[in-house]
């Protein structure tokens, strides 16, 4: 089965994503008959859930939505709440709804999850993010660097109503405190993976290690993309020592930070994937290792 740059293959078995609207958004939908999982996956990033749900077969319906590389992916999450309620029923009749984002998109999947929490109570709501920023303004001078970024202050030093949204909705702290007390029967629960050696994303997440309804679970790592290689399969020859390298080249193409690793880190960082992969075979595994705070590493990767 091919794929398109925001489609992802979900097994040989399964049907194709078909193409909707959410709101303003383009999305794919992959909807499964008599799927033993009874969650419903919402991922922001094609791409990463592109990776996602090939290192973890998952089997289950899941939702694609690639947000614009642009400010706007951070405004308005009530909307597209609401337009994914409405659009997607099958949300509805789900287990539970599970948010997956990475980086900047693992923000939004934040804001966008909480929305869902309000909206959908008593549904249970489920946050997975890899490196998310907890809050992006005013940006740190680091983040200047990104592109992303100074599009950002760009358009909000030109334009009153951008600068008053990011300055009223570009912390996740008062969103994430202020969430039990909107709905009285909201269910929302969060995990982020990040490296704690990437000083920006560790202090990033650390605002947010006393957050009731936030686990945060640290891989001693420098990598900002953790879920590179805390993702990649690990079954038959792809789960040898050879099969890791080899994909770690091919996720790692066009990143700088995937850099060369040399053959005695390579078997270090093999050792700790696959410990992490037995500790968490499934994203259900990870996802439900829900208690509140840091949770203890379950291994030591090289920076």
């Amino acid at each position: 089965m091919k794929t398109s740059d925001d489609a992802c293959d979900l097994g040989k078995n399964q049907k194709e994503f078909k193409k909707i609207n959410i709101g303003q958004y383009k999305a794919n939908i992959k909807l499964l008959d008599n799927s033993e999982d009874k969650n419903f996956y919402v991922f922001i990033g094609a791409d990463f859930a592109k990776r996602v749900t090939q290192s973890y077969n998952i089997r289950a319906p899941v939702l694609t939505m690639q947000l614009a590389r642009s400010p706007t992916w951070q405004m308005g999450e009530v909307e597209i709440a609401e337009a994914l309620l409405s659009s997607v029923p099958q949300l509805s009749e789900a287990r539970q709804i599970i948010m997956v984002g990475s980086s900047g998109g693992g923000f939004a999947a934040f804001r966008i999850a909480a929305a869902l929490a309000r909206l959908a109570a008593p549904k249970p709501v489920r946050m997975l993010a890899f490196s998310p920023p907890s809050k992006i303004w005013p940006p740190e001078p680091r983040r200047m660097q990104n592109s992303i970024y100074r599009r950002m202050t760009s358009r909000a030093e030109k334009n009153e109503k951008t600068k008053f949204y990011l300055e009223t909705h570009g912390d996740l702290v008062p969103l994430l405190l202020d969430l039990p007390r909107t709905a009285a029967n909201v269910d929302f629960r969060s995990i982020i993976v990040v490296g704690r050696n990437h000083s920006l994303d560790w202090k990033q997440a650390s605002r947010l290690q006393h957050i009731p309804n936030v686990t945060i679970l640290p891989i001693s790592t420098d990598y900002h993309l953790v879920e590179y290689f805390m993702l990649l399969r690990m079954e038959g020859q792809e789960g040898t020592l050879q099969g890791f390298s080899d994909q770690w080249k091919i996720f790692g193409a066009g990143r700088k930070k995937n850099r060369y690793v040399p053959d005695d880190q390579m078997k270090e960082l093999y050792k700790a994937a696959k410990m992490f992969r037995d500790k968490y075979p499934t994203l259900l595994d990870l996802i439900t290792a829900l208690d509140p705070g840091i949770l203890e590493e379950p291994a030591t990767l090289p920076s």
